[in-house]
């Protein structure tokens, strides 16, 4: 769908695998005058405009402005100094299991899951934190939603697995054979299924054989958790992005409390037993217990001052009239839910902005040059 909306506008002009690989600036670096861009065949052109604006996310924009200081002394903005700082993503980990009877998780699967609505939008239902319980705790954001292991004996597991299994010697249980005897012996988790999928248009809920307790967490902002680029080059001859991605001791106190407030949810309301995992209590560096979820955010945060970050409040580069950055590296916290929404409030904010500021209707014009170019 984005694709044809960008076919069918008059004003766009969309130029694929093209690379961007020079900046090139004003004597003083407070104007970006041009950028090289290049394909991997070698062949190059060079694109002006009135307005640039950065669009590569956290970890590739980032790596993109950081070059900059191969064309321009001392790298483009009077915040050069603070780019790629305060590297946050989402951790995520399992904290815990939750013990139920066989009934509850049919239940939980109706109350607390990933569910879709006809026109075709998704939703999920978990936990968060109160803000009284954060301040009172001085604890992040964060939110814990239930993951289910389908149990592979259940029909319903049988029949979804049917279209991929093979027929297998007779000393394997699971196969083909397996799978339809799974599924003569429990039939009802496959019509019910059909019936919420098809007519309901709701998720599956079937038998399981555990359920996780999964956190998303906020982090401390952190400027020693940074990007910086390598002495290694890319096949367009550009420095490589390196990542030094820390999580500090907020992270996992705000889980291990997190985790301490759900055994009395689940014991008023009836819905199981809370486990908590042992690395919630230990003491050490978190290690492999909370892993990132690809929301790179913070490189080139937002800030007042070119002391404390790289963009000020309408996205525009600290001492750079006409350089912008519209993605989550320009967020100065990171939240704990998905980014893209705040992306997109940030982004029509900043064509708003961009349109006013060149007194036109609209983003593009016919002039010698293009009124914004758009780096992604």
């Amino acid at each position: 769908m984005s694709r044809q909306l960008l076919q069918d506008a008059g004003n766009v002009d969309t130029i694929l695998h093209a690379n961007m690989t020079k900046w090139h600036a004003s004597p003083d670096g407070g104007q970006v005058e041009a950028v090289t861009i290049s394909t991997f065949d070698g062949r190059q052109r060079v694109v002006r405009a009135l307005t640039f604006v950065l669009c590569g996310g956290g970890l590739e924009g980032t790596r993109l402005f950081l070059s900059s200081a191969d064309d321009v002394p001392g790298g483009l903005g009077s915040g050069y100094g603070m780019a790629g700082r305060f590297f946050m993503q989402h951790p995520r980990g399992r904290i815990g299991r939750l013990e139920a009877d066989a009934r509850t998780p049919l239940a939980l699967q109706d109350r607390h899951a990933i569910f879709g609505v006809r026109d075709g939008l998704q939703y999920e239902t978990g936990f968060a934190l109160t803000e009284r319980a954060q301040r009172e705790g001085g604890l992040l954001n964060a939110s814990v939603i239930l993951t289910y292991d389908a149990d592979p004996d259940s029909g319903w597991a049988a029949f979804k697995s049917l279209p991929s299994t093979e027929p297998e010697g007779p000393e394997r249980t699971y196969g083909r054979a397996g799978a339809l005897m799974r599924k003569a012996k429990d039939p009802g988790s496959i019509a019910s299924n059909l019936w919420r999928k098809g007519r309901q248009k709701r998720h599956a809920a079937c038998p399981v054989s555990g359920i996780n307790l999964l956190i998303d967490l906020e982090q401390t902002p952190d400027p020693d958790s940074r990007i910086t680029l390598s002495s290694d080059r890319d096949r367009l001859g550009m420095r490589k992005a390196r990542v030094d991605w820390r999580i500090g001791n907020d992270e996992r106190r705000t889980a291990a409390q997190f985790g301490h407030f759900l055994p009395d949810h689940f014991t008023r309301t009836g819905g199981g037993k809370v486990e908590l995992d042992e690395w919630v209590h230990d003491s050490g560096p978190v290690g492999d217990e909370l892993t990132g979820t690809h929301h790179h955010i913070a490189t080139l945060r937002m800030s007042q001052s070119p002391r404390d970050g790289v963009v000020d409040g309408h996205c525009r580069v600290h001492g750079v009239d006409n350089l912008c950055v519209s993605s989550c590296a320009i967020f100065a916290t990171g939240g704990h839910a998905n980014p893209t929404l705040t992306i997109v409030a940030l982004a029509s904010r900043l064509a708003d902005h961009i349109r006013h500021r060149l007194n036109r209707p609209q983003l593009c014009a016919t002039r010698t040059a293009p009124e914004v170019a758009v780096v992604s």
